[in-house]
């Protein structure tokens, strides 16, 4: 079976043509460098294969799949470096390997544990702090450490010292001699020489040339010239001249001397055209011409699993973009946990000092009775009032919903911005995955949130004298968990559908701020009551939950906001997966 076919594959954007029907074929255990300038289709060529992006038409098959449709599976198969590798600076390069273990395994960790020596990387420091060539080796060893039938690397050795360098191309050969099929693009020319066996020449994104290495070789122009000893007879010249020599060298031809030979003669020429018969003059030994083995020096590292069992075997794990997603966000759960304790503390126990002396009455009061509306400040004088107005309904709801949004926009829009979607969909896991992995990762961290806050609140309800019931508090917090849920989940999706962090941002911040502002818009008078109608603020605070626990009104409110979300999850699915990935 062929690894890879592509076969008038075109990639166009708008007007522009991007890649303009290449037809490519690369063999199991071939190496296959594609060389180019900047924007010749090297990078679209490699995200076509990886199915991130959609073909315009043509088609193409990676080990005998159609790519834009594949299941997880052939992903596991192929290991991809991208041109721009952009990681996750916030975990260490050994974090890295082991969540993608987990998505392309199984992985033999001591095969992993052998690339990461021969690359002299040291995986125990944060990846934020490494250099750029140091990322490169954990891309590198990303992209090996399952073995797979196919390599596709965009520039990877692209700040990669020399010696690494070496490293590389001599793991290139053993993958190559381990039956591996390799597909990798670069700028340096004799680097592909020193691996391939078949050069793709792309221009403005179409393939001007394709041939394998022996035969370019073969019909490559060289400049043959001989130095002469003594001087030649009048037939040795004639017999020189018919065989396409002139004196002097090529690139300016010397006259003869009258009467005497030339002491050199050249020509341009292909082997394959003929040379002198006569015999030739031993040639000195050229500095240059000492044999080099192309092979490392060192043992080769089998690419086979290894048979003792005595290292473990990292395989697939349950949810685990969600686990790591989570294990990367404990700072800021922590972070906004201790901010909404801050705001309870805060806030709730100053109840007792203002509602029983009257003084908080006199505050409402003065006030205009419009902006009172506005807020839902009729009720404060209650203990339940007082929470639902002041903690639930205003300072809780702008933290949560600022954590909840910000959180949505960089789960897929704030990834796909920063170049680590990529890397993801490259490995053994569907769009779909991504995306309802995103949601649950979002709901999970909103829920740690909100039961810190629900904790909070129980902890001070006797002492704020604020007279709640379990139930009322109960009611109270899954009420907001929703409406700041509706918040991030529309924040997530508008990042699903238009890859874009900061149409994200407004997406979810107009959500939480319409809502708000339909609420308040309600209260002020008859004619516009029905405002409150399409306010998600209203579903969840309006019928007082702290108050009246799970009433009727509230629990039709919650269905229709636990509805909208629903709807907002299916369409992120939708979104993601019909579209391209990383343009």
């Amino acid at each position: 079976m062929t690894a890879l076919v592509l076969r008038e594959l075109t990639k166009t954007y708008g007007t522009v043509s991007a890649l303009d029907a290449v037809s490519l074929s690369v063999r199991p255990a071939d190496v296959v460098g594609v060389i180019g300038t900047n924007g010749a289709g090297k990078t679209t060529t490699m995200r076509l294969i990886l199915g991130l992006i959609k073909p315009t038409s043509g088609t193409s098959s990676v080990l005998g799949t159609d790519p834009w449709r594949a299941r997880p599976e052939l992903r596991r198969r192929i290991g991809y470096l991208p041109g721009e590798l952009k990681l996750d600076g916030r975990v260490t390069g050994s974090e890295f390997l082991q969540h993608f273990g987990h998505i392309s395994g199984p992985v033999d960790a001591t095969f992993r544990a052998e690339l990461v020596e021969r690359l002299g990387l040291d995986p125990s420091r944060r990846i934020g702090t490494l250099s750029k060539g140091n990322k490169q080796k954990i891309g590198l060893v990303q992209a090996l450490m399952h073995k797979p039938e196919l390599l596709v690397l965009d520039e990877p050795t692209s700040g990669l010292d020399p010696l690494v360098q070496r490293e590389f191309l001599a793991l290139v050969r053993e993958a190559k001699a381990a039956g591996q099929a390799v597909f990798l693009s670069s700028h340096v020319i004799s680097e592909v020489q020193q691996c391939a066996d078949q050069v793709a020449v792309l221009r403005e994104g179409r393939l001007v040339r394709s041939a394998r290495l022996a035969d370019l070789r073969e019909a490559a122009l060289r400049t043959v010239r001989l130095v002469l000893r003594e001087a030649l007879t009048s037939d040795q010249q004639d017999e020189l001249a018919r065989a396409g020599f002139a004196p002097g060298p090529a690139s300016s031809p010397a006259p003869a001397a009258p009467g005497a030979g030339p002491d050199s003669w050249s020509r341009d020429a292909s082997p394959a055209l003929p040379c002198p018969s006569w015999p030739s003059f031993p040639a000195s030994p050229s500095p240059t011409s000492s044999s080099r083995n192309p092979t490392s020096s060192r043992p080769s590292s089998s690419c086979t699993a290894t048979q003792d069992g005595r290292e473990p075997i990292m395989a697939t794990d349950t949810l685990p973009l969600t686990r790591h997603a989570l294990g990367r966000s404990w700072r800021g759960v922590t972070g906004w946990s201790a901010g909404l304790v801050a705001a309870s503390l805060l806030y709730l126990p100053i109840y007792p000092s203002m509602g029983a002396t009257g003084e908080l009455d006199a505050v409402i009061s003065s006030l205009p009775p419009e902006l009172v509306s506005a807020f839902g400040f009729d009720a404060i004088s209650t203990g339940a009032g007082y929470a639902q107005s002041t903690l639930f309904g205003l300072i809780g709801f702008v933290l949560l919903t600022i954590a909840a949004v910000g959180w949505g926009a960089a789960l897929i829009g704030g990834e796909e911005e920063s170049g680590t979607l990529e890397l993801t969909l490259a490995h053994g896991v569907t769009r779909t995955q991504v995306a309802l992995e995103a949601c649950l990762t979002l709901a999970v961290r909103l829920g740690l949130v909100c039961a810190v806050l629900f904790v909070a609140v129980l902890a001070l309800n006797g002492p704020s004298q604020l007279g709640l019931t379990t139930e009322g508090a109960v009611a109270g917090t899954v009420a907001l968990y929703l409406l700041v849920l509706l918040g991030g989940f529309a924040a997530l999706t508008t990042g699903a559908l238009t890859g874009s962090r900061s149409l994200s941002l407004a997406a979810g911040a107009g959500v939480a701020v319409l809502g708000y502002a339909f609420n308040a818009l309600g209260n002020q008078a008859e004619a516009t009551r029905w405002l409150k109608g399409l306010s998600p603020y209203d579903w969840a605070f309006g019928p007082a939950p702290l108050a009246a626990g799970v009433a009727q009104g509230l629990a039709g409110g919650l269905a229709c906001i636990v509805g909208l979300c629903g709807l907002l999850v299916i369409t992120s699915v939708l979104g993601i997966t019909r579209r391209d990935i990383g343009r």
